[in-house]
């Protein structure tokens, strides 16, 4: 009996500490999930289609509307869309060049990479997000004197974007 008296408050203070240790994390984790951890993302779609004529962008989520898409770097663009207005900048991997069959002068491309909304403007201000795209192109090339020719600009080509992520602005 003294034995288990002596080992009485031992087990006191393991089982409150315990206690305090879970109280502890049921604390912490509640004020986490309280705290605003920063933008709710939600799924995010757009298609980029790009001709001889310009391109067109449709955007569907988060970020939404429709435009067009500006180049600035080779992995960076910028779509200038409308309804609502605004800018957003897209942060992407780089884009490979086509392969060229030289008895055709057909050059074709296929690619898949990652994109991320890194800040926009006007209504597209706070936009953020991430996710993955696959890029399918093919041009019809000049031709001259019977050979393909690389310096003139292409007879016709045909971009399609098509991509697919999370995003939040």
């Amino acid at each position: 009996m003294t034995r288990r008296l002596k080992q009485l408050p031992r087990r006191i203070v393991m089982i409150a500490s315990l206690a305090a240790g879970v109280l502890a994390l049921v604390i912490g984790t509640t004020a986490a999930a309280s705290a605003s951890p920063g933008p709710h993302l939600r799924p995010e779609f757009f298609t980029i289609q790009i001709d001889q004529h310009g391109s067109q962008v449709a955007a569907y989520g988060a970020v939404r509307g429709f435009g067009t898409d500006r180049t600035i770097t080779p992995r960076l663009d910028v779509f200038d869309l409308h309804h609502p207005t605004g800018t957003v900048v897209v942060a992407h991997t780089k884009v490979g060049q086509p392969v060229i069959d030289w008895a055709t002068c057909t050059g074709t491309l296929y690619e898949h990479g990652t994109w991320a909304f890194v800040g926009g403007t006007k209504a597209d201000w706070g936009a953020t997000g991430y996710g993955q795209f696959w890029l399918s192109e093919t041009e019809q090339l000049a031709t001259h004197y019977g050979h393909c020719d690389l310096k003139a600009p292409p007879v016709s080509f045909d971009v399609q974007v098509f991509a697919i992520g999370s995003a939040a602005r």
